[in-house]
């Protein structure tokens, strides 16, 4: 068998043609880095390039047309107008999925007759992994939030009451709410590059809701909005809040007014990860005071037995805090998040990763069926599957927001220092030509580097790629 005998018959969307020759582009997209001074280029890989087809095609006149080219030669035209791909069989490629690139060439003439020449260029086409127009990522984040918070105030006013109860479990759930906003407090003065002015807003904001717990402690969908607003004072600390709460509300849940104010400005990088690390930290409020590790910011409680009506809504009250108070927090983590203006795609991927990571310890703990199993005897659920799927979904599409978000990003790569001593100011010029490049270099590489004006010689640093 000859190679010839291996040829296809070329067409497009179905209409066939004749093939004089045919070239292809195959490769990789590849960016070369030449910087000032260096004598070896880097060379940035992003990926395989699309490959493309140039085709040079005929349809002739012959016994099979009745020597009348004009249909094959309108119908290949009509073909490579139509909108989107097609199938196009390569002689020599065999079937590939392509769109028209540009225009394609048609040429007539007089002296050749009964013929009609195409020069067609092809890319290589696939399925769109993204939307036709850019995605608002932080938009789709904070709209699956504001709707999760919501399901989380209405799941609180559901499962928590304290109508009949006795004095002495009012008094411990004030004690509960108390020893979160005491965890509140305590993360929020450990997020680190804070303006002093803006930590006292913030803690203020707190010592104002912790002054009327004990009014709260009876009005649940209050109470809820109130636990909400006060992670806003994280917002404070970063510079994306504006009026952070507008009062009580007494009717249903999903009837308040309460507004959840978030600006776009973008928050500087260690700040932005510092105020997420802290309030992924709250996502441990709840635990026993003698477990190993305990949160260094509290929020330990001792255990209450259920062995009656009374301990079971005590208890189902305290699930029900704890897992408003640890909703609240992880949604408006994302909010955070999705605002930082990161200083490459590893520390938006870590910083995405820590949310998530804490979001299905979350759902782990919600989705225990044994320990709802314990409450059923007394007419009470504390599962609530609203909830659940909410905060599922909702950490979907923050994985998906931030995948795109993090892709605009540079990545970190290792760089050689030589024998010679150098100042991150002359580095910064010598790989970006940026003089403000320096302070990222420093500071993503302490305690390495202990000072800006001298790199070690003959170690090996990170750096972002551009």
């Amino acid at each position: 068998m000859s190679w010839k005998d291996n040829l296809r018959q070329a067409s497009f969307r179905g209409i066939p043609f004749k093939v004089m020759d045919a070239d292809a582009s195959i490769g990789r997209r590849n960016i070369l880095h030449q910087y000032p001074f260096k004598d070896v280029p880097y060379v940035e890989d992003l990926g395989a390039d699309a490959d493309e087809f140039s085709v040079n095609a005929y349809i002739v006149q012959n016994l099979e047309n009745d020597y009348d080219y004009f249909g094959g030669r309108d119908a290949l035209i009509t073909a490579i107008k139509k909108k989107g791909s097609g199938i196009l069989v390569h002689p020599f490629l065999g079937e590939l999925t392509v769109a028209v690139l540009g225009k394609a060439k048609l040429s007539e003439s007089f002296s050749e007759g009964g013929i009609a020449r195409f020069s067609i260029t092809f890319v290589q086409a696939g399925e769109n992994l993204y939307p036709q127009s850019p995605q608002d990522n932080v938009g789709a984040i904070d709209e699956a939030v504001e709707e999760s918070l919501d399901i989380a105030q209405d799941s609180f006013g559901e499962k928590y009451s304290q109508t009949d109860m006795p004095g002495f479990v009012v008094a411990q759930a004030i004690s509960d709410l108390v020893c979160g906003y005491n965890m509140i407090k305590s993360t929020l003065v450990a997020v680190k590059n804070t303006i002093a002015s803006t930590v006292s807003a913030a803690l203020s904001i707190i010592e104002d809701i912790k002054s009327k717990l004990s009014f709260l402690v009876n009005l649940p969908c209050s109470f809820a909005s109130s636990m909400m607003d006060s992670f806003n004072s994280f917002f404070v600390l970063v510079g994306l809040a504006g009026d952070i709460f507008s009062g009580f509300s007494t009717g249903v849940c999903s009837g308040r007014q309460v507004q959840r104010f978030v600006s776009d400005d973008k928050i500087d990088n260690n700040l932005g990860i510092s105020c997420v690390k802290s309030m992924v930290a709250i996502n441990r409020f709840g635990e026993l005071p003698d477990i190993e590790n305990a949160s260094p910011y509290g929020g330990q409680v001792e255990e209450i037995p259920v062995d009656n009506y009374i301990r079971a809504q005590e208890k189902a009250n305290r699930i029900a805090y704890k897992n408003l108070m640890r909703a609240s927090v992880l949604l408006k983590a994302m909010q955070v998040a999705s605002r930082i203006d990161y200083y490459s795609f590893e520390d938006c991927f870590s910083t995405m990763s820590l949310i998530t990571d804490a979001v299905d310890i979350f759902l782990l703990d919600m989705g225990n069926i044994v320990d709802d199993v314990l409450f059923t005897e007394f007419g009470l659920s504390i599962f609530d599957e609203n909830l659940y799927n909410s905060i599922k979904e909702t950490k979907r599409v923050f994985i998906k927001s931030m995948k795109q978000i993090g892709a605009t990003f540079s990545n970190i790569i290792e760089y050689e220092i030589g024998a010679s001593n150098i100042s991150t100011l002359q580095l910064a010029y010598d790989l970006y030509n940026d003089l403000d490049r320096c302070s990222n270099i420093f500071e993503r590489n302490i305690p390495l580097v202990k000072h800006p004006g001298f790199l070690p010689g003959g170690q090996t640093i990170e750096v972002l790629s551009e």
